[in-house]
């Protein structure tokens, strides 16, 4: 877990800040047709 927090940071301090102009463009270039949302866990949801 302590490794994920570092490599967030590095890339919010680092990489993020060098590369903004790139996301930027990336990001007004995106158009998705469907918004995908993650399965849900096991037990949350009463099942068919």
């Amino acid at each position: 877990m302590e490794k994920l927090i570092q490599g967030l940071r590095h890339f919010r301090q680092k990489v993020l800040w060098e590369r903004k102009e790139l996301f930027e463009r990336s990001a007004r270039g995106q158009r998705p047709l469907a918004l995908l949302s993650p399965a849900p866990t096991r037990g949350c949801c009463p099942t068919r």
